[in-house]
């Protein structure tokens, strides 16, 4: 068996949420140690590459300019109050 192969990975990932949700551990950081975790086993222990892939992943979901009706739409809220 592969260890490092994404079916393993995928089945080992949701298996150690599950163990800290049961422990728990909040819903937020637990997800965020997870997946820093396995980003790291994944991308072979190379810190500086994960942070750039979380890096990019940011700016592609901000780049999206459908985004920016969730501050009007809060502005409008407040207006309206």
């Amino acid at each position: 068996m592969d260890f490092m192969s994404p079916e393993f990975l995928t089945i080992a990932m949701f298996g150690t949420l599950i163990v800290a949700i049961s422990f728990g551990h909040p819903l937020a950081f637990t997800l965020a140690a997870v997946a820093s975790l396995f980003g790291l086993i994944d991308n072979g222990w190379n810190v500086g590459g994960l942070f750039n892939l979380y890096a990019n992943n940011v700016w592609g979901l901000m780049n999206n300019y459908t985004l920016v009706a969730i501050p009007l739409f809060i502005l409008m809220a407040q207006l309206l109050d």
